[in-house]
């Protein structure tokens, strides 16, 4: 252990060009030493040989972490990444017509609902018409009775005055 040194996560994921993450998962398979330091943050055992090699390879420019490891070579000649585009593609045009009829069936509901709303503006406002010309209609038999009311007090008025008089 005498060829290497103790560094902070992100000074070895630097170090051999990878993310602070990929050195985690590392640690959780055994593939690098870890211990805590004193400060209680995980520190990375690396030797000389790893930390020399990945520096040359920091100096030549920014380090893109590698992932042929996963199979993936980042060609868009591969057959697996063309099919995957290709569902890719096919999901989107199904979400985009999926969001389209339900935009769609939204737009339908609402124009029901006004159209229900306004036919009961429509009932509620010929009801109100109603009450008012039946409201009008009493007003006038009830001026109708007061005129004539008026007028037979003004008869039984007169003719109590003519026989005061007499």
């Amino acid at each position: 252990m005498t060829n290497g040194e103790w560094l902070s996560l992100g000074e070895a994921a630097r170090r051999l060009g990878t993310t602070p993450d990929a050195v985690r998962q590392r640690i959780r398979r055994n593939k690098i030493l870890a211990r805590r330091g004193n400060d209680g943050r995980p520190r990375v055992y690396l030797e000389f040989s790893h930390t020399a090699q990945t520096e040359l390879e920091a100096s030549a420019g920014p380090v893109i972490p590698n992932r042929t490891e996963s199979g993936i070579t980042g060609r868009d000649s591969d057959p697996l990444i063309a099919e995957l585009r290709r569902q890719l593609a096919e999901q989107q045009a199904r979400h985009d017509a999926e969001t389209a009829r339900q935009l769609a069936e939204r737009d339908r509901l609402h124009q029901e609902h006004v159209e229900r709303m306004q036919a009961q503006a429509a009932t509620e406002r010929a009801l109100m018409l109603e009450r008012i010309d039946a409201a009008e209609l009493r007003a006038e038999r009830v001026e109708a009775r007061l005129d004539q009311i008026l007028d037979a007090l003004m008869v039984e008025r007169r003719s109590r005055w003519r026989w005061w008089q007499s």
